[in-house]
Protein backbone atom coordinates (compact mmCIF):
# COMPACT_ATOMS: atom_id res chain seq x y z
CA UNK A 1 0.00 0.00 0.00
CA UNK A 2 2.67 2.31 0.77
CA UNK A 3 3.85 1.90 -2.74
CA UNK A 4 0.42 3.18 -4.02
CA UNK A 5 0.70 6.13 -1.65
CA UNK A 6 4.02 7.27 -2.89
CA UNK A 7 2.94 6.99 -6.28
CA UNK A 8 -0.31 8.90 -5.98
CA UNK A 9 1.63 11.31 -3.82
CA UNK A 10 4.64 12.20 -6.75
CA UNK A 11 1.72 12.10 -9.73
CA UNK A 12 0.20 14.92 -7.47
CA UNK A 13 3.27 16.64 -6.84
CA UNK A 14 4.42 16.62 -10.64
CA UNK A 15 1.13 17.69 -11.70
CA UNK A 16 0.86 20.32 -9.27
CA UNK A 17 -2.17 20.96 -9.52
CA UNK A 18 -4.64 24.04 -8.26
CA UNK A 19 -7.65 21.58 -7.52
CA UNK A 20 -8.02 18.06 -7.41
CA UNK A 21 -11.96 16.12 -7.05
CA UNK A 22 -11.87 12.60 -5.33
CA UNK A 23 -14.83 10.27 -6.80
CA UNK A 24 -15.04 7.61 -4.11
CA UNK A 25 -13.28 9.41 -1.54
CA UNK A 26 -14.12 6.84 1.02
CA UNK A 27 -13.01 8.16 4.46
CA UNK A 28 -11.30 11.29 3.12
CA UNK A 29 -7.86 10.48 3.59
CA UNK A 30 -6.20 11.80 0.54
CA UNK A 31 -8.89 15.11 0.36
CA UNK A 32 -7.67 15.70 3.78
CA UNK A 33 -4.07 15.31 2.87
CA UNK A 34 -4.33 17.74 0.18
CA UNK A 35 -6.40 20.22 1.75
CA UNK A 36 -3.65 20.42 4.15
CA UNK A 37 -1.12 20.76 1.28
CA UNK A 38 -3.35 23.67 0.40
CA UNK A 39 -4.42 22.25 -2.76
CA UNK A 40 -8.09 22.92 -3.14
CA UNK A 41 -9.59 19.70 -2.90
CA UNK A 42 -13.19 18.48 -2.15
CA UNK A 43 -14.50 14.29 -2.20
CA UNK A 44 -17.22 12.55 -2.95
CA UNK A 45 -18.45 8.95 -2.31
CA UNK A 46 -21.92 7.45 -2.72
CA UNK A 47 -21.83 6.14 0.86
CA UNK A 48 -23.43 8.31 3.65
CA UNK A 49 -21.40 6.36 6.50
CA UNK A 50 -18.43 7.33 4.44
CA UNK A 51 -19.05 10.69 3.83
CA UNK A 52 -20.22 10.93 7.53
CA UNK A 53 -16.63 9.46 8.60
CA UNK A 54 -15.01 11.70 6.09
CA UNK A 55 -16.12 14.41 8.04
CA UNK A 56 -15.11 13.85 11.11
CA UNK A 57 -11.97 13.27 10.12
CA UNK A 58 -11.69 16.25 8.59
CA UNK A 59 -13.00 18.21 11.66
CA UNK A 60 -10.53 15.96 13.65
CA UNK A 61 -7.50 18.00 11.66
CA UNK A 62 -9.00 21.53 11.92
CA UNK A 63 -10.80 21.34 8.18
CA UNK A 64 -13.96 22.24 7.45
CA UNK A 65 -16.53 19.01 6.27
CA UNK A 66 -17.51 20.69 3.54
CA UNK A 67 -15.52 19.34 1.27
CA UNK A 68 -17.01 16.07 1.15
CA UNK A 69 -20.43 15.50 -0.60
CA UNK A 70 -22.47 12.23 -0.67
CA UNK A 71 -22.63 11.79 -4.24
CA UNK A 72 -22.85 8.49 -6.50
CA UNK A 73 -19.92 8.86 -9.53
CA UNK A 74 -22.79 8.40 -11.55
CA UNK A 75 -24.26 11.88 -10.50
CA UNK A 76 -21.16 13.66 -10.71
CA UNK A 77 -21.22 16.28 -13.79
CA UNK A 78 -18.57 18.80 -15.56
CA UNK A 79 -20.52 21.86 -14.50
CA UNK A 80 -20.21 21.52 -10.58
CA UNK A 81 -17.57 18.59 -10.86
CA UNK A 82 -14.64 19.11 -12.97
CA UNK A 83 -11.13 20.11 -11.38
CA UNK A 84 -7.48 20.44 -12.90
CA UNK A 85 -6.78 16.24 -11.66
CA UNK A 86 -9.58 13.89 -11.25
CA UNK A 87 -9.14 11.33 -8.74
CA UNK A 88 -10.72 8.09 -8.78
CA UNK A 89 -8.97 5.35 -7.37
CA UNK A 90 -10.69 1.70 -6.42
CA UNK A 91 -14.14 2.32 -7.56
CA UNK A 92 -14.76 1.01 -10.33
CA UNK A 93 -14.14 -2.85 -9.55
CA UNK A 94 -17.27 -1.97 -7.45
CA UNK A 95 -20.04 -0.17 -9.95
CA UNK A 96 -23.14 -2.33 -11.19
CA UNK A 97 -22.21 -0.50 -14.45
CA UNK A 98 -18.58 0.64 -14.93
CA UNK A 99 -18.83 1.47 -18.21
CA UNK A 100 -21.45 4.32 -17.35
CA UNK A 101 -19.26 5.27 -14.44
CA UNK A 102 -16.90 5.28 -16.87
CA UNK A 103 -18.63 7.67 -19.40
CA UNK A 104 -19.45 10.04 -16.43
CA UNK A 105 -15.77 10.69 -15.50
CA UNK A 106 -14.94 11.18 -19.63
CA UNK A 107 -17.60 13.96 -19.17
CA UNK A 108 -16.05 15.51 -16.27
CA UNK A 109 -12.73 15.66 -17.53
CA UNK A 110 -13.27 16.97 -20.79
CA UNK A 111 -15.07 20.12 -19.68
CA UNK A 112 -11.12 21.05 -19.10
Amino acid sequence: MSGFNDTLSELVAKVAPKTIHEIGCREGYWVIQWNIEEIEVRGSDFSSQLIELAGSNALADGLSTDIFEQRSIYDVNADSDSADLIVCCEVMEHLESPDEGLQTLHRVTIKM
